[in-house]
């Protein structure tokens, strides 16, 4: 079993961030458009999220394969 890693957990509570943030995003694009039509726009603002929660996922594997071979976690 490894140490914990701060480096992890906190890209894990940032991840968490912005999976919360884009689901508000999605949310009030659909409320939009409900109520007059619009919140297509909000499509690219829901991509950028993405593309950083899907860089955060990377960021958690690099560290846990950086922590598995051997490297200190617990320097900045």
């Amino acid at each position: 079993m490894f140490a914990k890693n701060q480096h992890i957990e906190d890209a894990r509570a940032l991840r968490d961030i912005y999976v919360l943030e884009r689901r508000k995003k999605i949310a009030a694009a659909l409320d939009r458009h409900r109520a007059n039509g619009e919140g297509g726009l909000f499509g690219g603002e829901v991509k950028t999220f993405q593309e950083i929660i899907e860089a955060l996922d990377r960021v958690i594997r690099d560290e846990g394969a950086l922590q598995q071979a051997g490297y200190p976690v617990d320097n900045l």
